[in-house]
């Protein structure tokens, strides 16, 4: 989400200055370098602060229409959540206050060190109702209250304040395209672009408030499962969008999903392909608009390394992602191939889109960019995404042959983390390499005077392209990556007799 957002407030910035930047070209004196500079620093700042001001106003609009416990007829519950409060060993006691409008709902706001406890009079009143209804409104706060004991006040925060930002960024975008001199065809495509940036950005940060509610549950489950489940079967459910494809669009997960969350806690590790699909999006436009950055500040000299640095930079996590989402498939039961085949084309789908919808495109120009759309580029990128998945998987999987039973994963992540990062980033880096150079070369060969480039006048220019991205990585590099992903299943099986010669040494 940090990286999405971010993206979209580096262009909107790059764009604004280029857009300035013309105002003085040609006139003596002008430095285009330094001008575009500082207008870049100027024009970065306004959306974020404009993001800042837009979550400061609305959470204190929604502080308002709260008030204090005392004074209503639910005061006496004050000292029945402090309690409550203290028995989950919270590290500050939140403020309670009462949602007049809020119905049936509760949340937790506020910066972590004044949280607030935020109550409808629907749940207040559940403590009213018998044992079993006080056993739910106690599951329920110990939910609450788990955001606070986790510390994850900061990272919501920081979420809320990002959302706001990339509102605020689409809409400074649209203002400064209209009021620019761009042609119509280059603003439609542009605002198309900005408008698939800003959905991205708001389906990644949905993600996160549905997982941060999840965990809540399982830190609360530990007090009274049984009255956490009976508050989740007898309230009110959330309401969502039909059909159980449409979950991922939730931006609080249903009371029937929480439910089969707290059943088999593996459900939340299962891959979703909208998740896949999102981050190979992500990773499409960000390696996209990184390489764009590199070529308009890069030294020239040093053009053809900019697909290498923008694979390097955002191949580690990418590749951390896609390890932590294909590793719990190992397991689920199910056909292998089928498996790897959905996690494949969901990475293979979002890269190849998110490579088009980048808004920076030579600062904001519609200059062709993205993978290449020729049958053997494609080709090509689905097999780096499927060997990728499937190198991940087969990782997974000898890790559960000899270790079908253990709940220790620490060998593991510290052996496949480090491993996956290598691999993977090196195999992006690898992939996007060969695209974009093969991007070049139908870029380049379009004059009749480019045409007469040995490049252009060869029938296979795949072959000539896959020449020379080996000449630029060399086969040191391939033979290093080949021994790392081949010695990873080795070392992950010879923990089999480290591990328990530990445990009786411990023991």
């Amino acid at each position: 989400m940090a990286a999405a957002i971010t993206l979209n407030a580096v262009f909107f910035a790059a764009f604004m200055s280029r857009v300035e930047a013309q105002d003085c070209t040609g006139l003596p004196g002008c430095d285009n370098t330094s001008a575009l500079f500082v207008a870049a620093v100027r024009n970065l700042t306004w959306p974020l602060l404009a993001g800042v001001a837009v979550y400061g106003g609305v959470a204190r609009w929604r502080r308002r229409r709260t008030r204090k416990l005392w004074g209503t007829p639910f005061a006496e519950l004050d000292g029945v959540i402090t309690r409550i409060a203290f028995q989950v060993r919270v590290p500050r006691i939140p403020a309670i206050r009462l949602g007049p409008r809020l119905g049936p709902r509760a949340y937790v706001v506020g910066p972590p060190k004044d949280p607030q406890l935020v109550l409808g009079p629907e749940i207040l009143a559940l403590h009213h109702k018998g044992e079993e209804a006080r056993r739910a409104f106690a599951a329920v706060m110990r939910h609450e209250l788990a955001h606070v004991k986790a510390n994850d006040l900061w990272s919501h925060y920081i979420m809320m304040v990002l959302r706001a930002q990339n509102v605020a960024i689409g809409a400074f975008f649209l203002v400064a395209l209209a009021v620019s001199d761009s042609s119509a065809h280059e603003s439609m495509v542009v605002t198309i672009r900005m408008v698939a940036l800003v959905l991205i950005a708001e389906l990644v940060s949905r993600a996160f408030l549905r997982a941060r509610e999840h965990a809540a549950d399982a830190r609360s489950t530990a007090y009274d499962a049984a009255a956490m489940g009976a508050a989740l079967r007898d309230g009110p459910c959330t309401p969502g969008p039909p059909g159980r494809h449409m979950k991922w669009l939730l931006r609080h997960p249903s009371s029937s999903e929480r439910r089969a969350a707290l059943l088999d806690p593996d459900v939340l590790l299962s891959s979703s392909a909208g998740h896949v699909l999102l981050a190979g999006a992500l990773a499409g436009i960000a390696l996209s608009t990184i390489q764009d950055l590199l070529l308009r500040w890069a030294d020239p000299q040093s053009s053809p390394d900019t697909p290498i640095a923008a694979g390097l930079i955002f191949g580690v996590p990418l590749s951390l992602f896609m390890a932590f989402q294909v590793w719990p498939l190992s397991k689920q039961g199910g056909w292998f191939p089928r498996r790897l085949l959905q996690v494949g084309t969901a990475l293979f789908t979002g890269l190849v889109g998110g490579s088009y919808a980048a808004a920076s495109t030579r600062l904001g120009g519609v200059e062709a960019t993205g993978i290449p759309l020729r049958a053997s580029t494609l080709l090509a990128t689905a097999a780096s995404a499927v060997l990728l998945c499937g190198w991940l998987l087969v990782v997974a999987a000898s890790w559960r042959r000899w270790h079908p039973v253990s709940g220790n994963l620490r060998p593991a992540l510290w052996l496949g983390a480090p491993a996956a990062c290598i691999v993977g980033s090196w195999l992006v880096a690898l992939s996007w390499t060969w695209a974009m150079r093969l991007r070049a070369v139908d870029l380049g060969c379009v004059g009749d005077a480019a045409r007469e480039h040995p490049v252009c006048l060869s029938s296979t220019p795949e072959l000539d392209v896959t020449r020379s991205v080996g000449e630029t990585f060399g086969p040191g590099p391939a033979l290093v990556i080949v021994i790392v992903a081949a010695a990873l299943p080795l070392l992950l099986a010879a923990t089999v007799a480290v591990l328990p010669a530990r445990a009786r040494v411990r023991k």
